[in-house]
């Protein structure tokens, strides 16, 4: 990225403008369920077979049929020379997300700037199999596994003349890749969008890809209130735009199926079905169909605020009610009911699958990344699994 210093209060602009769309926009919620595994860059990945998650510099696994956690892979063998778990010597690299899809770890390692190469490897082989080479990064956003493929929001950053690159100037799309013959498509449009935009809502369904794609939408005076930091995050949250697109699969055409400009308030998340949204008082969220966009009213709150990951398909939505406010809140969809989440050491969920998510917990002074079944969360119990080294 360019150095900030270098680019004065432009620099300044756009940091606010990416903060803002991480926080306010909920990016990056997957949870669909024809997904076979989701990985994302925060919280490691979920499928059916456990957990990964990066420790430590080393990759660890969460065996849900034993119960048992070991260490599959160091990033960084002179941090790690020492470590008696690793299975694969290699240099440094950065892993970006890493999940087990079908008895085999995936890793896509950020080599340079829009270059990224997907590895698989067997858990208890040594050795590691190059998938693909990708000219692009894994945005923000999570990485989904389904049918031999993987999906997710890619980015490209624009390089200027002196051979610098950074996120106010950069190209969004889709990218898939073939797991078994390595192929790397691009899929749908690029959104090129000079800072604080973001892909996200990913979904899989009926050989349909669906998506979110979130934009900041001011004026002059608005983009100089955010440079002098004069704009609060309760006026900046109306500022962000959204518009829903279908891809289909099989021919690659890509259209866009909900215009957020055409529904007053804040746009959330999206799922396979339905965009949802918070009305511009931000006291009522409802939901439009993405097929025949008829709008239902879901529940009401006061100051409602959308949160990352706080979307779970088909089953029920976790939000805020005040930008301070700690107090965890989730709808319910099959009950339509309001339930407030007793859990003031854990965090809202980072990353969600199948019947789990992954969250951050206060356990013993020292925050760790725990995963609950979502039933356990919504109760406010203390059950959940942490990696455990051994």
């Amino acid at each position: 990225m360019r150095d900030c210093q270098t680019r004065g209060l432009r620099c300044v602009m756009i940091v606010g403008l990416i903060m803002m769309t991480a926080v306010l926009a909920s990016c990056s919620s997957e949870r669909s369920t024809t997904a076979s595994a989701v990985m994302s860059q925060v919280a490691g990945g979920i499928s059916e077979q456990g957990f990964v998650q990066v420790m430590d510099e080393t990759v660890w696994f969460h065996d849900l049929k034993s119960g048992k956690s070991a260490a599959l892979l160091c990033q960084n063998k002179s941090a790690c020379k020492d470590n008696p778990y690793y299975k694969y010597d290699t240099d440094g690299y950065q892993i970006v997300a890493t999940a087990i899809y079908k008895d085999n770890l995936y890793t896509f390692v950020l080599n340079s700037v829009n270059e990224t190469t997907l590895y698989r490897m067997k858990p208890e082989v040594d050795g590691r199999e190059k998938i693909a080479s990708i000219p692009w990064q894994v945005s923000s956003g999570n990485v989904l596994f389904h049918d031999g493929q993987a999906y997710f929001s890619g980015v490209q950053y624009i390089i200027d003349e002196n051979g610098a690159a950074g996120s106010d100037n950069q190209i969004l799309t889709i990218i898939r890749v073939d797991l078994e013959a390595g192929k790397v498509t691009e899929l749908g449009e690029q959104h090129h969008y000079e800072g604080g935009s973001s892909i996200d809502s990913i979904s899989l369904a009926d050989d349909k890809l669906r998506y979110r794609y979130v934009y900041a939408e001011m004026t002059e005076e608005q983009r100089e209130a955010l440079v002098q930091g004069q704009l609060k995050i309760e006026e900046s949250v109306h500022l962000l735009k959204a518009q829903f697109y279908e891809i289909q699969l099989r021919t690659g055409e890509s259209k866009v199926i909900l215009e957020g400009k055409d529904y007053p308030g804040i746009s959330m998340e999206g799922d396979a079905s339905y965009a949802y949204f918070i009305n511009e008082q931000q006291t009522k969220v409802f939901q439009v169909s993405l097929d025949d966009f008829q709008q239902t009213d879901l529940f009401e709150g006061e100051t409602i605020y959308a949160l990352n990951n706080g979307l779970l398909p088909g089953t029920g939505l976790f939000f805020s009610q005040g930008i301070q406010n700690e107090t965890k809140y989730y709808y319910d969809f099959k009950k339509n009911k309001v339930i407030e989440i007793n859990l003031p050491d854990t965090s809202f969920p980072i990353l969600a699958f199948d019947n789990w998510l992954a969250a951050g917990k206060m356990i013993d002074g020292k925050y760790q990344q725990v995963y609950m079944t979502i039933e356990d969360y919504i109760a406010g119990s203390n059950q959940y699994i942490t990696m455990k080294k051994s």
